[in-house]
């Protein structure tokens, strides 16, 4: 994001200077990840297993998810790491 705002501060932007810091997502129009995050699909072809096991796993509780507002499922870093160990895949 360098460059495209100049002054970033936890969470705050702007993109003008000497103006006052403003929430991230009012100025992107998205909200702040602050780790990364991968779709079911990422984590079916890490395991070698398909989505469909996957969106099981995540109806059954098995893998934990996050819902974005408009209903797509992401795993985070910290789960899918957690998930490939189960699956004795290497990190990579």
């Amino acid at each position: 994001m360098a460059g495209k705002f100049s002054r970033f501060v936890g969470g705050f932007v702007t993109n003008v200077p000497n103006e006052p810091l403003l929430p991230y997502w009012l100025v992107t129009g998205r909200p702040m990840q602050p780790n990364p995050t991968y779709s079911p699909k990422k984590l079916a072809d890490a395991c070698g297993v398909s989505k469909k096991c996957v969106y099981g796993w995540i109806r059954t509780g098995r893998v934990a998810a996050i819902t974005t507002p408009s209903g797509r499922l992401l795993i985070s870093e910290p789960e899918f790491s957690r998930v490939k160990r189960q699956f004795g895949v290497e990190a990579a």
